[in-house]
């Protein structure tokens, strides 16, 4: 089962449901994971189970910018490079 997230992005309903799991898990649990991982790396694992599913809530719309340098501006007549 494929879900449609806002900013089309498709989720496969397992990925999503194993996702929540694991920031259940996380949640509730978290004497023994925090702990073993460290309170940074269990931060960065409950972030990165929280990603799919802030997307499908709509809380995080998955953009990407291209950056660019602007074109030189000239006066005219003069040549410049390239």
């Amino acid at each position: 089962m494929l879900l449609e997230a806002p900013g089309r992005l498709g989720l496969e309903a397992g990925h999503l449901t194993q996702d929540l799991l694991e920031v259940a898990r996380l949640g509730r649990a978290r004497d023994q994971p925090e702990p073993a991982l460290g309170p940074v790396w269990y931060r960065r694992a409950l972030g990165f189970a929280s990603w799919r599913p802030q997307i499908l809530l709509g809380r995080l719309v998955p953009v990407l910018y291209g950056l660019c340098r602007p074109a030189a501006v000239r006066p005219p007549g003069r040549p410049g490079p390239g």
